[in-house]
């Protein structure tokens, strides 16, 4: 025969098993998400300098490119990523609109340089999928 606390126990039963698959399942969707995020591939955006390197994730994608004139006025810059260049007129202050420079498929390194055609100066982003 059953005393009181074990009784109390059995009708609590069914609810703790409740109660565990679902921190068994949220604890597994947790680890499945974090695991899936860091292998998904990320769209990126960057400031360049002369002589940098980056790497693509393993997709088929587009690097493309944007910039800005420090000065009053427009200024050409050429962006170059691998063997490819692109010229941008860059707008004072704000950024032009993303030109693509190449595509890829696959996980590739990438050299990247910018040269501006003026004495003020640009700022480039690129744009990729890390």
């Amino acid at each position: 025969m059953m005393n009181q606390e074990t009784g109390k126990l059995c009708r609590l039963l069914p609810e703790l098993i409740v109660v565990a698959a679902f921190c068994i399942a949220v604890d597994g969707a947790q680890r499945a998400a974090a695991e899936g995020a860091e292998s998904a591939p990320v769209q990126t955006v960057t400031n360049t300098f002369n002589g940098m390197t980056i790497v693509t994730a393993d997709v088929y994608g587009n690097i493309e490119a944007r910039a800005y004139s420090y000065g009053p006025g427009f200024c050409t810059t050429h962006v170059t990523v691998g063997d490819k260049t692109v010229n941008i007129a860059a707008p004072p202050a704000i950024y032009s609109p993303w030109t693509e420079v190449i595509s890829h498929s696959g996980s590739i390194g990438f050299s990247v340089s910018k040269d501006d055609q003026c004495d003020t100066g640009t700022e480039v982003q690129i744009r990729y999928w890390k």
